[in-house]
C-alpha cells in the first residue's frame, strides 16, 4: 500500500513540475512575443493595410541665356491592369482587352499573362504612355472600370532634342525614380541640384489592394534650375552648318566674362533617345559614329598655324625680332642637313613679321625656332593657357606643350634643335583643344586670360596676359591683315564689323601618304580658323571654327563667314 502511494506521490510531483515548467515556457513565449517582438508585429499588421509610395520630386529645368529650356520634366500617363482576385478573366473583363490593343501600338500582355495578375491581384503595366486621343477614347469608354488603373509621373525631355546635346548632356530613366542616372554633361555634374528631394506618402488599402485613404508624410522637394551661357539662336546656326562634315566644332565666346554663347560639336545625338530603353541595335549606330565626343574641349589637335601667333609673342618679348623685323622666304630654308618648306611653293618674297602672319608663311617662324629654346617657347604656350586646362566645369583634355624633359622622360630621346622649328609652327608633337585657341585669341584683345563658363551663376575668373601691348597689338595687326589680303580674306567683305583672324591646317600624315591615297578621307588635312570679332554695335566675341578632314582651312574660314552672315541675319547680341 505504502509502496503504491510513493508511486502515485512521484506521478504527483512530476505532472505538477510538467505543468510549472509549461507554464514558464508558455509565459516566457508570450512575453517574447508580445514585449521584444510587438514591434516586428505590429509592422507585419500594418503592412496587411498600409502601404508607402515614394512622391517624385520634379528634375530642375536647364535653360539657355534667354530662358529657353533646354531640358525639363513633361508627364506621360500608364495604364495599368489591377488584379481583383477572381480565379479567371470574365466575359466582360476581355471585352475591355480587345477594346484597349485596338489602340496600342505595342503589343499588350497576353491574356495568361494577364490571368495571373487577375488571380494574384498583381498589378500588370498595360500601355506605358497613353497619347492624349487614346486617353480620352479610353476615359471615355471604360474611365471607371475596376480593372484599370491610370498612373501619371514625369520623364526627362529635351525639347531642342540634339541641339547644344553635349552641354546639356543625357539622363537615363530607370524604373525606380532613385536609380536614374545623369549619364554627362550637366545633368551629371549637378545631379544633386537637379534632382531636388523626393517625398513620401502613406496609403491604407482594402483587402483588394484598392487605396482608400492616403496622407502625405513629406512633400517632395523639386530641383532647382540651371541657367546655361548657351543661347540657342546661334547654337542652332552653328550645329546646322556643321551637318555636312564628318565632324566639327564651333565656338562663341566672350572674351570679356568668358560666357560661352556657342559651343557645337559635331556629329550630336538626341538625349530623348536614353529617357526610354535604347535596343542594341541603336547603341552600336551611335558608337560607329562618336557622337558622344565632345570635340570643343574633349578632343586634341595639332595646332598648326595659330601656333605661330604664340611663337611670334615669344620672339617680340625676348627680343628676338621686333616689330619691324623683315626677312625673305624663297620657299624654304635648311638648318643643319634638314630642308624646312614654306606654304608657298616659290615664296613670298620680302616679308614683314604682320605679313607672315596674314600670309601664314613660314619661313619666319623657322627662323625664330631656330634661336629659341624649346622650354622658354613652351613657358610662353603655357602662359597662353596651352597645355593646362582651361577650368571650365565640363570634363576636358589638356593638350600637350612639349619640353625637353618631357621627351626625354616619354620618348627616351634628347631634344634636337631641329625639333623646334617644326613646334614654331605647329607641327611635331604640340596639341590643343579648340578651347584652349578661343582663349588664347580672346587674350589678345583684352590682356588678359579669362576661365570659360558655361553657367550664368558662375563668377568671372581672370588671369593676366604676360606679355606687352605693343607685341598684342602687333600680333593683332598681322590678324587684322589676314582678313585684308591673307589668308581669311574671305570675310573681308562682311559689312558693320572688323575681324582679326587666323588660319591653320593642321596635317593628319605625311605629304606622300596623302598622295598615295587622295580618296582617303582620314588623310585629308584639318581646316582652322579663329577670329576676334568686333561688331560695330555689339560687345566683340571671339569665333573658332575647327573642322576635321576638310583639306584645308578655307572651308573653315567659309563657314566662320557663313555662320557670321546669320549672326547679322538675326541681329544678334548678347
Amino acid at each position: 500500500m505504502n509502496k503504491r502511494i510513493d508511486i502515485l506521490y512521484s506521478r504527483f510531483l512530476l505532472l505538477r513540475w510538467f505543468l510549472v515548467g509549461s507554464t514558464v515556457f508558455l509565459t516566457s513565449i508570450l512575453l517574447y512575443l508580445q514585449i521584444y517582438q510587438a514591434t516586428l508585429f505590429a509592422t507585419y499588421s500594418k503592412k496587411n493595410f498600409l502601404r508607402e509610395r515614394i512622391l517624385a520630386s520634379r528634375r530642375g529645368a536647364i535653360t539657355d541665356r534667354n530662358g529657353v529650356l533646354l531640358a525639363t520634366d513633361r508627364p506621360i500617363t500608364a495604364l495599368y491592369w489591377q488584379g481583383t482576385g477572381l480565379k479567371k478573366l470574365s466575359t466582360e473583363q476581355l471585352a475591355i482587352v480587345n477594346f484597349l490593343r485596338k489602340y496600342s501600338a505595342s503589343p499588350l500582355p497576353t491574356d495568361k499573362e494577364l490571368g495571373v495578375a487577375e488571380r494574384y491581384k498583381k498589378k500588370l503595366l498595360l500601355i506605358d504612355e497613353l497619347t492624349f486621343e487614346i486617353l480620352a477614347q479610353i476615359l471615355e469608354q471604360c474611365g471607371n472600370h475596376k480593372n484599370l488603373l491610370l498612373e501619371t509621373r514625369t520623364i526627362r525631355y529635351y525639347p531642342e532634342e540634339s541641339c547644344a546635346c553635349h552641354i546639356i548632356g543625357s539622363f537615363r530613366q530607370t524604373a525606380q525614380a532613385p536609380t536614374s542616372q545623369a549619364l554627362m554633361g550637366i545633368e551629371k555634374i549637378f545631379e544633386e541640384q537637379l534632382r531636388g528631394q523626393p517625398g513620401k506618402e502613406e496609403l491604407i488599402v482594402d483587402s483588394l489592394g484598392r487605396c482608400i485613404q492616403q496622407k502625405t508624410l513629406f512633400q517632395a522637394l523639386n530641383g532647382t534650375q540651371v541657367k546655361t551661357t548657351i543661347s540657342i539662336i546661334p547654337q542652332k546656326n552653328a550645329e546646322k552648318l556643321l551637318e555636312k562634315f564628318r565632324a566639327g566644332t564651333i565656338i562663341v565666346m566672350d572674351p570679356d566674362q568668358g560666357d560661352l554663347i556657342v559651343l557645337a560639336s559635331h556629329p550630336t545625338f538626341d538625349p530623348n533617345l536614353f529617357t526610354q530603353p535604347i535596343s542594341p541595335k541603336q547603341w552600336q549606330a551611335y558608337l560607329s559614329e562618336k557622337p558622344f565626343i565632345n570635340r570643343a574641349l574633349g578632343s586634341c589637335y595639332p595646332p598648326a598655324s595659330l601656333f605661330k601667333l604664340v611663337t611670334a609673342a615669344a620672339a617680340l618679348e625676348e627680343r628676338i625680332i621686333t616689330p619691324h623685323s623683315e626677312w625673305t622666304c624663297t620657299g624654304a630654308t635648311k638648318f643643319g642637313n634638314a630642308v624646312f618648306h614654306c606654304n608657298k611653293r616659290y615664296g613670298h618674297g620680302k616679308i614683314s613679321l604682320t605679313q607672315s602672319i596674314a600670309q601664314s608663311c613660314n619661313i619666319p617662324f623657322y627662323e625664330i625656332g631656330k634661336e629659341i629654346p624649346i622650354d622658354l617657347l613652351a613657358k610662353y604656350a603655357e602662359s597662353f593657357g596651352f597645355g593646362r586646362p582651361t577650368g571650365i566645369i565640363l570634363p576636358e583634355r589638356t593638350g600637350l606643350v612639349p619640353t625637353a624633359r618631357w621627351k626625354e622622360q616619354i620618348v627616351g630621346q634628347r631634344w634636337q634643335r631641329g625639333e623646334t622649328v617644326l613646334v614654331s609652327i605647329g607641327q611635331s608633337y604640340s596639341l590643343v583643344t579648340p578651347l584652349q585657341t578661343v582663349r588664347f585669341v580672346g587674350s589678345l584683345g583684352t590682356g588678359r586670360l579669362v576661365r570659360p563658363r558655361i553657367l550664368l551663376q558662375e563668377d568671372a575668373e581672370f588671369a593676366p596676359l604676360p606679355i606687352t601691348q605693343e607685341t598684342r597689338d602687333c600680333i593683332l595687326g598681322g590678324m587684322r591683315q589676314s582678313v585684308e589680303t591673307g589668308t581669311a580674306r574671305l570675310l573681308k567683305k562682311l559689312p558693320h564689323v572688323e575681324i582679326f583672324g587666323k588660319t591653320g591646317t593642321a596635317q593628319v600624315c605625311s605629304r606622300k601618304k596623302r598622295a598615295d591615297d587622295e580618296n582617303e578621307e582620314t588623310y585629308k588635312n584639318h581646316g582652322w580658323f579663329v577670329g576676334y570679332i568686333k561688331p560695330e554695335d555689339s560687345r566683340p566675341f571671339v569665333l573658332m571654327v575647327f573642322l576635321e578632314h576638310v583639306g584645308s582651312a578655307r572651308v573653315a574660314v567659309q563657314t566662320a563667314r557663313d555662320f557670321l552672315q546669320l549672326w547679322q541675319k538675326t541681329n544678334f547680341a548678347f
